[in-house]
This record gives structure tokens, sequence and C-alpha cells, in this order.
């Protein structure tokens, strides 16, 4: 390999992503807060706004074993769509390290720390599980400021999440491809007859 290529870097994870009006809504709180905060910085880009829930860690060359495993434990999942709702805006880090600027909550979020651990669940049962969270802090990364901003109350962002997703994020190219999809489905009532 040249000094001039780069290896193509694959970045693995277990995603959530806001629905398009779930988009909307928070680039507009996010410009809203910048505007008031005077934050400049690197926003995310609205198609890559997401919710990680499992990282399954950085990798030279595509790992196909991994990826197949990650897809048995998404298909093996059965989950209903849910909503989540996020109601505060800060920096993740601390002062020393302050990280991106991301959307959060607290018990609103219920809903989706309990899928995100039963997908860890069904990643240990593929073999995967020491890719599986056990801490997981949900958060949606908005801009990266470089500086640090308290926590806050801001009008809440809700939508509904109905699918799983497997993306690869091609590191150093800002490209977010999506390996697998899978659809959450609500559970028919029993018929009355």
């Amino acid at each position: 390999m040249s000094g001039s290529e780069v290896a193509q870097q694959h970045r693995l994870f277990f995603a959530l992503r806001p629905t398009p009006a779930g988009v909307q809504a928070i680039v507009a709180a996010r410009q809203q807060v910048c505007e008031r905060l005077g934050l400049k910085g690197r926003p995310v880009a609205a198609e890559r706004l997401h919710v990680t829930l499992h990282w399954l860690a950085d990798h030279d060359e595509f790992p196909q074993a991994l990826c197949d495993a990650a897809s048995a434990a998404a298909t093996n999942l059965v989950a209903e769509p849910f909503d989540v709702r996020f109601d505060q805006v800060g920096s993740i880090g601390g002062a020393r390290d302050p990280g991106p600027l991301v959307l959060t909550g607290g018990e609103n979020l219920a809903a989706l720390r309990r899928f995100q651990r039963a997908l860890g669940d069904e990643m240990k049962a593929a073999g995967i599980g020491h890719y599986a969270r056990s801490h997981f802090k949900p958060h949606v990364s908005l801009l990266y400021p470089g500086v640090y901003v308290a926590r806050e109350a801001i009008e809440p962002l809700e939508w509904r999440v109905d699918e799983l997703l497997l993306i690869d994020s091609h590191v150093g190219k800002s490209v977010h491809e999506v390996l697998g999809r899978w659809p959450l489905l609500q559970r028919q009532g029993a018929l009355a007859w």
C-alpha cells in the first residue's frame, strides 16, 4: 500500500434513526440552541442523525462474519414500535473533554433502554455478546462545538421508532451505509369471535 492509500475502515453499529419529521425538529432545535448560545462547530449531517445502540468496533477489512452474526441477532429480536422523547441538550462529556453537543433525556427513554438491552441479549445469543454495551447513555449527537455546554431542558422532541438499522460508517468519508433494516412489528391482538 502506498503512502497515499489509506485502508478503508469500517465502523459497524446498531442504530435508530429519527423519522423525517423528527430530523426536521432536531435540526431546528439545534439551530435554536446554537443561535441562543453562540455555538459554532461541525454539525452532524441531517441524514446521519441517529442513536447508537451497540458499537461493533472499527475494522480495517469488512467483517463479514460479524455482520452475519449481527444480522442473526437483529432477525431474532422481537420488538414492537415504541416512542422516544428527548427533552434535554448539553455536552455528553465534562468540562475537560466535552465531546459533542447531544440530545438526551431521562425517564422518557425507558422503552429505548429496554430495547437496547433486549438487542444486547440477542447479540449474546448470536455469539457477539462482547460487543453489547452494558452502560448506555441514549443520545443523538448534534454538533461538535469544542466547548462544554451545561445540560438544559428543551421542548421535547419525539418520534416513533419502527425499525432497527445495522450501519457501516466509512470512517473518514462521512458515509453511513445501511447494511440491514429490521422492522419492529406491532403484535396483533387475539381475534374475538
